[in-house]
């Protein structure tokens, strides 16, 4: 029996070297998890008066829950886990029904030729979305059937014509910009095809208004080429363009007033601008356009609401000194062609275009389980799930106890190079006792047959 007992221990140390070798080289695997040995005695039974040596077994178990520490690496594709559970991915096979789905911490995902986020045959699953980044109604986010591989180039180029254009600076008060003389301010805009076009605004500087509330007062012609702007009368509606142009007020604190549109009437609506081609070239619709110059009047078309809001909608104002449009902005983009691709703490996927555009894709499913470290891990860092583990639960990132995406990173291996050296010299000590209890019950059982003889 001590002969057997020592052989147990024998295969027990090879066991242990090997988990221990194999950390080692597996040392720099991303999102590895280190593999740990338990021994356990077998013992048998004795009667009293004497004793049956035991055996020792091995448990090999990995601690599928230890984070490992985060390392940064600048790919957008590149995705780490700050908690225990992991991404959901499928291997081999993108056919709905044919791949098995399971965990990867290892998140080294780089887009391959058809536009899959894809780590060697394993791909990325998550949930496609709406225009607004939230998952699409009818979409079950408790099974797994409803999953999709994440494909990042399906979105092609996208435009978006010009709604509103928002200017903030000053039309000169003093002889900077005396009356009878123009300022110009050329803003780009988009129309429906994605095509630029400039508009041009010549701002004329008018004798004062006969109050106070129109101390400083300039015209507001706008031109395009290849169109007519047409712009909105005093009850919103678009009129023509021939007329009195538009006339922008300042009150006798600097502040922007009104738009008087020519009218009988004043009007503290907002200027709008209609945009219609004439030229043969110019395949697009009209564009219809809100100004947005600043805080005019309130319903009362002689009363002052207050004081002007710095960076609010446009923010024109009418001091001494230079006439400059400070700041401008439209809200249309050119074509736009994909370029890159973010990943957000929540998951969501979007595709990045060259217009400065961002669409939203899908969103990353997350996968728990209720006994992570019973999870089968299998070649690729993959994890699978068992009978002991459970079930994998779907969730999203940060949601429900599940932890955040980090984009640009991937977790390190939870391998300590130092303690596995240790846990080797141990173990070659240990094998060498084994192995000279082996010898020493051969010898004891060799004189035992000698004397029996």
């Amino acid at each position: 029996m001590s002969i057997v007992t020592a052989q147990s221990g024998v295969k027990a140390a090879q066991v242990a070297m090997g988990v221990s070798v194999e950390n080692v080289v597996s040392a720099q695997n991303v999102g590895g998890k280190s593999a740990a040995v338990d021994f356990s005695a077998v013992v048998t039974s004795g009667t009293t008066g004497s004793y049956s040596p035991g055996a020792v077994n091995t448990l090999v178990s990995r601690n599928v829950s230890e984070q490992g520490i985060l390392k940064s690496t600048g790919v957008a594709t590149h995705i780490a886990i700050t908690g225990v559970n992991g991404f959901v991915i499928t291997k081999n096979s993108l056919t709905a029904g044919e791949g098995q789905f399971g965990l990867k911490r290892g998140g080294a995902f780089n887009r391959n030729q058809q536009g899959f986020l894809e780590d060697k045959g394993v791909f990325l699953m998550g949930w496609p979305v709406g225009a607004n980044g939230s998952v699409k109604a009818g979409i079950n986010q408790e099974v797994v059937d409803d999953l999709v591989p994440i494909q990042v180039n399906q979105v092609a180029g996208v435009v978006r014509q010009t709604t509103e254009v928002e200017f903030s600076g000053n039309l000169s008060s003093g002889s900077a910009t005396p009356v009878g003389e123009s300022f110009t301010k050329t803003q780009r805009i988009f129309d429906s095809m994605g095509t630029p076009h400039n508009l041009i605004f010549t701002f004329k500087r008018l004798p004062a208004g006969g109050d106070s509330d129109n101390q400083v007062q300039y015209s507001t012609e706008v031109t395009v080429e290849g169109g007519v702007v047409k712009r909105n009368d005093t009850s919103g509606a678009i009129i023509g363009s021939a007329g009195t142009p538009m006339i922008v007020s300042f009150n006798q604190l600097g502040q922007f007033n009104l738009c008087d549109y020519g009218q009988a009437t004043e009007s503290n609506m907002s200027p709008k601008l209609c945009v219609e081609w004439t030229s043969p070239t110019i395949n697009s619709a009209p564009l219809e356009m809100t100004l947005k110059l600043g805080k005019g009047k309130g319903a009362t078309p002689t009363v002052w609401t207050g004081a002007a809001e710095p960076l609010a909608e446009g923010n024109l104002t009418a001091y001494d000194g230079s006439s400059l449009i400070t700041y401008s902005q439209q809200d249309g983009l050119g074509y736009g062609r994909f370029e890159n691709i973010r990943i957000e703490e929540d998951g969501t996927v979007s595709a990045l275009f060259s217009n400065g555009r961002s669409v939203a894709i899908a969103r990353l499913a997350m996968g728990t389980v209720a006994s992570p470290n019973d999870l089968e891990f299998v070649t690729g860092n993959i994890f699978y799930e068992t009978r002991k583990s459970g079930s994998i639960v779907l969730g999203q990132a940060g949601e429900n106890g599940l932890g955040k995406i980090k984009s640009g990173a991937l977790e390190s291996s939870t391998v300590s190079l130092d303690q596995e050296f240790g846990k080797i010299m141990e173990l070659k000590i240990y094998h060498q006792g084994c192995l000279m209890s082996m010898k020493q019950a051969d010898r004891m059982a060799e004189e035992l047959m000698q004397i029996m003889k």
